[in-house]
């Protein structure tokens, strides 16, 4: 059946599944910390990051 919310599944949608790509790369010491980072960041500073802007609160 269908669900909503969750992860999406990548390899249904033909995309490589970048997170565990990721964690696979880093470790998952590195990795768990990068998310957390990322989770805490302010959207602001996402949205900077996003359009390539490299200038982000140190907040």
């Amino acid at each position: 059946g269908e669900q909503l919310g969750g992860t999406p599944d990548f390899e249904l949608m033909g995309v490589p599944n970048v997170p565990d790509r990721a964690r696979a790369e880093l470790g998952d010491e590195r990795y768990e910390a990068a998310a957390a980072r990322g989770r805490a960041m302010p959207m602001d500073d996402v949205i900077n990051l996003a359009r390539g802007d490299t200038a982000v609160s140190r907040g």
